[in-house]
């Protein structure tokens, strides 16, 4: 009976994983093609302070916003941005990526473009980072309200590079280039709740 109800569930999410990334026909995701500012299509959301994930080694907060303080992210990337702050009590400079996002339970479809979740150094507390939404992700499933949020935290070695570049003056300077090194950590999946605007 066990392994039916698995299968069962397994094949729903299955169903709502190829939903969200063929092409819809609701009348949401129609809106959202013709949209001259898709925005206007979500309501707005806003994250309390909250702690959400805390161990020897990372704490993540989450911190109080709403969109207006990420405005010019938002108009960039054309979803919700949630802004965390990232305390790294290692003694490796990181690189903090935020995948698997889900809303309201449903799984989104990976976006194209993803800013970078956030980068902490050795021993530091509260460097920023940001958990995206795009809004094509939701429009593809329907979703107009967030009301709540599910990710996992990857966290890589960051390998930093130094170059030297010439501007168009001739003038050299020396640029940091970040890459992902190996890979340190995994969360578990990490949920809070946020606060629609209505």
């Amino acid at each position: 009976m066990k392994k039916f109800l698995a299968l069962i569930m397994c094949t729903i999410l299955s169903l709502s994983f190829i939903a969200c990334n063929s092409e819809p026909d609701h009348e949401l995701w129609q809106q959202y093609k013709t949209a001259e500012n898709p925005s206007l299509l979500f309501t707005d959301i806003s994250a309390e302070k909250a702690v959400i994930l805390d161990n020897d080694d990372y704490v993540l907060t989450l911190f109080e916003q709403s969109n207006e303080d990420t405005r010019a992210l938002i108009d960039k990337y054309n979803g919700f941005v949630i802004g965390v702050q990232i305390e790294n009590n290692t003694s490796t400079e990181s690189i903090f990526t935020f995948t698997d996002i889900k809303v309201n339970g449903i799984a989104l479809p990976e976006p194209e473009k993803v800013p970078l979740g956030g980068m902490a150094k050795a021993g530091s507390t509260y460097m920023y980072g940001l958990i995206y939404i795009d809004y094509e992700g939701l429009a593809r499933c329907n979703i107009t309200t967030v009301e709540e949020v599910s990710f996992v935290m990857e966290v890589n070695e960051a390998l930093i590079e130094p170059k030297e570049e010439n501007d168009e003056n001739g003038n050299t300077t020396t640029v940091n280039y970040v890459d992902k090194g190996k890979l340190l950590y995994t969360s578990d999946e990490i949920t809070f709740v946020t606060n629609p605007e209505y």
